[in-house]
């Protein structure tokens, strides 16, 4: 049958082909000139983003894009981090947990890798067999290399064959059932935490009836039960949770610890039983999240949400806040799918276990600002199984819970894979996958250029610095607009030194001048102007507005002249030994703006023969709110801190003086 042929339909479809040309048309870099200004809605009230590091993991500081994309980027898969080929890791070796201890003793490791060993194997008459279950730990100088310690805290009985292993890396009684399955630690950044419980774990599973337990430790190798009885059991847990790590954190934003439990919700989007094996069509595997004032008394689960339509089992959820911008979380889901990837063939040579030969599993990632509302901006896969056939058989690409920084770039996330393939020795093992600092997503524009204009903010700091990547001829950009999307004088596109290269950290001028603090505190919009360019962060920095903000440069001291008296005498607040210090907890965060500027001037203020020995400077926190800096100087080679308290309305309330060594 032919098709008749219309004029006027043709007249129409011409038209629908012009709109849409001259929508996708945007004018490269060097076209654009001075922007036409875009008026936010009179309602929408500008965003406080202070200081914070802000990255595109989702929408919300976007107001505009025009011929840019928010681009996913895949971790890039490296070395073998670690082999679980132990009699008492195995096959079903998994939950892997990583922790960077910054405040970890001399003697320490700063890297900790917990994770469940459980052996598996075939028996003669070819029946999977799983043996006991155990919790070990791995530790690391660089979070690369990776070691098993040799700890004789606990014996291990292997059941197959019957040997004993006194020497191991278990760290939890092996004898205990409910205590390995899905052991998660933490380190506890609550305020007042005693230095005996500085890591918190949770673990346990309603599903194969053993209830949640808590347990504390101060090395992180010796842990006991934070009580005698479980925090969690079936009278006051109204969900049933089944056996997924639980990552737990404390939320200094929200004054409680979050908690996310793998749960199952029915096509509703409601809660329901986990509906037993063969049945999961009836549900989807999800995750949802509790909370505590003291890591004791849990409050009811939440399913967490995300906008559209549940299509796919999340079996695992590993949520945890990104250090460099601690007020976002990011979630790393395990993707499963019900579909056969490998034939009969390969499934047998690899030895395949029977509950994982008609699935598969692929890296997923979430973002939340909340903690209860996730954005899924991206369905695509973040990490696939890849080349390599093993890792297209059930279970495998889980994500470590947990994000370390292993160089100034280089962000490190760790996969494990050959799960549930009963070779001997195991072949399971951890992957580990490195990413660009921030770099999880970015804003993508192409060679012939695109821009991005966010909505109102409100900073403060007294620079801007980003983090971006371009081609050597690509460029960015940055206009600065009024909240009402006017340029402003002084920091207007063509004003913007023309930045192009790759790096992690680099700070906007406009005719050489970086200084934006006249307009800090103040509604404001930023355009973003790039070609053939990749935009991962920015942040407004005040290290440049404060020179003693974050010292980490020692500057020798300065020998006294004229008969300077170079080290204070006791009396007058100066103490030999630090008095009241107690609650206190160091933190990352920059204090208040009317804290930085007093400590810097008193700074500013201190005798000429101290002020060079300022060597520096360190921000705490307590329970009640407080602030605190510790300002370290060098004195004639006495090392001093003095110690400035601040009241919850950032008033400086006192000054102490200690010596802490030569």
């Amino acid at each position: 049958m032919k098709m008749r042929h219309s004029p006027r339909r043709s007249t129409r479809l011409w038209a629908v082909v012009a709109a849409i040309v001259l929508t996708l048309e945007v004018p490269s870099m060097h076209e654009a000139g001075e922007p036409a200004t875009r008026a936010a809605p009179a309602a929408v009230a500008p965003l406080r983003i202070g200081s914070r590091r802000e990255l595109f993991t989702d929408r919300f500081l976007i107001e505009d894009m025009k011929g840019t994309e928010l681009r996913l980027h895949s971790p890039q898969r490296k070395e073998t981090a670690i082999v679980f080929d132990q009699p008492w890791e195995g096959a079903h070796t998994g939950y892997v947990r990583v922790l960077e201890d910054k405040d970890h003793p001399k003697d320490s490791p700063q890297f900790l890798m917990y994770y469940r060993g459980w052996p598996s194997w075939f028996d003669k008459d070819g029946k999977a067999i799983r043996g006991r279950e155990v919790t070990c730990v791995a530790h690391s100088e660089d979070g690369i290399r990776w070691i098993k310690p040799s700890l004789t805290l606990y014996e291990f009985t292997d059941q197959k064959s019957g040997s004993r292993f006194r020497t191991n890396n278990i760290v939890l009684p092996p004898d205990d059932p409910a205590a390995s399955h899905n052991f998660t630690p933490f380190i506890d950044t609550r305020p007042g935490v005693p230095a005996s419980e500085r890591f918190k774990a949770l673990t346990g599973s309603f599903k194969d009836g053993r209830p949640f337990w808590g347990y504390v430790s101060g090395d992180g190798i010796h842990w006991s039960k934070i009580s005698k009885e479980p925090l969690l059991n079936k009278k006051n847990w109204p969900l049933r949770s089944d056996g997924a790590s639980i990552p737990c954190f404390w939320s200094d934003s929200d004054k409680c610890y979050f908690a996310y439990f793998r749960i199952w919700i029915d096509h509703n989007k409601q809660p329901m039983a986990a509906p037993g094996a063969g049945n999961d069509e009836k549900g989807w595997r999800w995750f949802g999240r509790a909370r505590s004032e003291d890591f004791i008394h849990w409050k009811d689960v939440e399913p967490i949400s995300v906008d559209g339509p549940v299509v796919e089992h999340l079996y695992t959820s590993e949520v945890q806040p990104y250090f460099r911008a601690p007020h976002l979380l990011l979630s790393f889901p395990c993707r499963m799918v019900y579909r056969k990837a490998l034939s009969d063939a390969e499934l047998d040579k690899f030895k395949v276990g029977p509950d994982n030969r008609q699935n598969v599993n692929d890296g997923a990632f979430m973002t939340s600002r909340d903690g209860l509302h996730f954005e899924r901006t991206f369905m695509e896969s973040f990490l696939r199984p890849g080349l390599d056939r093993r890792s297209w058989s059930g279970r495998n690409n889980y994500a470590a819970c947990g994000v370390l920084s292993t160089g100034p770039e280089e962000l490190s996330l760790y996969y494990d894979q050959g799960n549930d393939q009963l070779t001997e020795p195991s072949r399971k093992h951890l992957v580990r996958c490195t990413l660009r600092t921030d770099g999880f997503v970015s804003v993508h524009a192409p060679y012939r250029g695109g821009e991005l204009l966010t909505k109102p903010l409100i900073f403060e700091g007294n620079s801007l610095e980003i983090n971006y990547a371009t081609s050597a001829s690509g460029e960015v950009r940055i206009e600065v607009q009024s909240g009402e999307g006017r340029p402003i004088e002084g920091f207007t596109l063509s004003k913007c030194d023309a930045i192009f290269g790759d790096q992690i950290s680099r700070t906007v001028t406009w005719g050489g001048n970086a200084d934006v603090s006249k307009i800090s505190g103040k509604p404001i919009k930023l355009r973003f102007v790039l070609k053939d360019a990749d935009l991962y962060s920015f942040r407004w920095d005040m290290v440049s507005k404060y020179p003693y903000a974050g010292i980490v440069k020692f500057e020798a001291p300065q020998q006294p002249k004229g008969g300077e008296k170079a080290t204070p005498k006791p009396g007058d607040g100066v103490k030999a030994v630090p008095d009241g210090l107690k609650g206190w907890k160091a933190t990352q965060d920059l204090p208040a703006d009317t804290v930085v500027t007093d400590y810097n001037e008193y700074i500013e203020k201190l005798p000429k023969a101290e002020r060079p020995g300022v060597s520096n400077v360190k921000y705490y926190v307590d329970d009640k709110g407080r602030n605190a800096v510790a300002v370290l100087v060098n004195v004639s080679g006495t090392q001093w801190t003095h110690w400035l308290v601040y009241d919850k309305q950032n008033k400086r309330t006192g000054v102490t003086k200690f010596v802490v060594g030569k």
